[in-house]
């Protein structure tokens, strides 16, 4: 049976691959995948095996959430939701990303020069100038599981990014300082929220495996008309240097 949630072309072990990383399609538990047999909703409804006390573990969202964010998307004036294709804004003129009514965001690009673009992506977002692959070299030292070359996640690695940053410009920011905001492209409505700092960072996850910084729209748009530019451009190719690997970031709801 074809699987509701993840994209059409995937196989039954990608299917399976992929809630292993982002959460299972039925438990939301990462390492857990739909067909597992130690599923705790294996044959049973959802809910009162999940969390029996919280009225968030039924289905539907009928409560706020635990970390409650509200995300909502817009292009060229029409509302988006639910699963999109992989690089779907690349048709639109206008794309920007609302975060609980309040603030809107438009899709920065970053490089994925080696699969750093998480790297790349709270760099700018703590404008910073350095070196990245020096930023890398520090990651790697603290995760010696981690393959040379291979995708930096989310969950795993934004701390040590963030701490190599502050290291390799001589500066004194701290991971413990910022809270990691970071919107899903592809499924609108979720993402992820790392750390409780009081400083806040947004970020896109572009294609389940590429991040972007997220811009101001109100900024993005007084620069885009100093410098005469048409339009917002937010094309995930391989010349602005989006990763070329297989899917491999953590992604969940909010």
């Amino acid at each position: 049976m074809r699987c509701s949630v993840c994209p059409a072309y995937f196989t039954r072990e990608q299917c399976a691959e992929f809630q292993r990383i982002h959460g299972c399609h039925a438990c939301d538990r990462r390492n857990c995948w739909r067909a597992n047999p130690g599923c705790p909703f294996a044959g049973n409804k959802r809910g009162p095996l999940w969390c029996p006390t919280h009225s968030d573990a039924a289905w539907g969202d009928t409560v706020p959430h635990m970390r409650q964010t509200h995300i909502t998307c817009t292009a060229d004036g029409s509302h988006l939701a639910g699963r999109l294709r992989e690089g779907w804004w690349e048709r639109y003129h206008d794309v920007y990303f609302s975060i609980n009514d309040r603030e809107h965001f438009v899709m920065g690009k970053a490089s994925g020069d080696q699969c750093n673009c998480l790297i790349d992506t709270l760099r700018q977002q703590l404008h910073v100038e350095c070196d990245v692959r020096a930023v890398r070299a520090f990651v790697q030292a603290r995760h010696p599981d981690l393959v040379l070359g291979d995708y930096l996640e989310l969950e795993h690695h934004w701390r040590d990014v963030i701490n190599g940053l502050a290291h390799s410009v001589g500066q004194d920011f701290a991971a413990t300082e910022f809270k990691i905001v970071c919107v899903d492209a592809m499924f609108i409505g979720n993402g992820d929220v790392e750390g409780n700092g009081p400083r806040p960072l947004y970020i896109a996850r572009q294609n389940a495996n590429h991040f972007v910084p997220l811009l101001s729209r109100n900024t993005a748009n007084n620069d885009r008309f100093i410098s005469g530019s048409a339009g917002p451009s937010h094309k995930a190719s391989e010349e602005d240097g989006t990763d070329e690997a297989e899917p491999s970031d953590d992604r969940g709801s909010f």
